[in-house]
């Protein structure tokens, strides 16, 4: 079994799964790639190596109602599924350079 599956994210999912497009997207059935601080997103990828993002619930509905600016950033539902380019963008706007680098090596070439 892969390493990452057996390790999960330290956030709670608002959803577990859904299906978007005829596709079904679960957490419990996928890799866990990375935890994007301060928790407000999970990418996770699918056995079919399709990616997606949580959005995880917080501690205080204030902070939900403050948070909704995820829409700028492409996650527009509790899971959304993004192409391998969508994800790497979402990570350069993050700045999360190490999980590219160790995922998503493959795609980077030399300048």
């Amino acid at each position: 079994m892969n390493e990452n599956r057996r390790i999960k994210s330290e956030y709670t999912p608002r959803v577990i799964e859904a299906i978007v497009d005829g596709l079904r997207y679960d957490v419990n059935k996928s890799e866990f790639i990375a935890d994007l601080l301060p928790g407000w997103f999970t990418i996770y990828k699918t056995t079919n190596d399709r990616y997606f993002i949580t959005r995880n619930k917080t501690e205080s509905i204030g902070f939900d109602i403050l948070f909704r600016w995820d829409y700028l950033n492409g996650v527009k539902n509790n899971i959304t599924p993004m192409s391998h380019d969508e994800i790497i963008d979402f990570l350069q706007k993050h700045k999360r350079f190490d999980i590219i680098e160790k995922h998503f090596s493959s795609y980077i070439l030399d300048a």
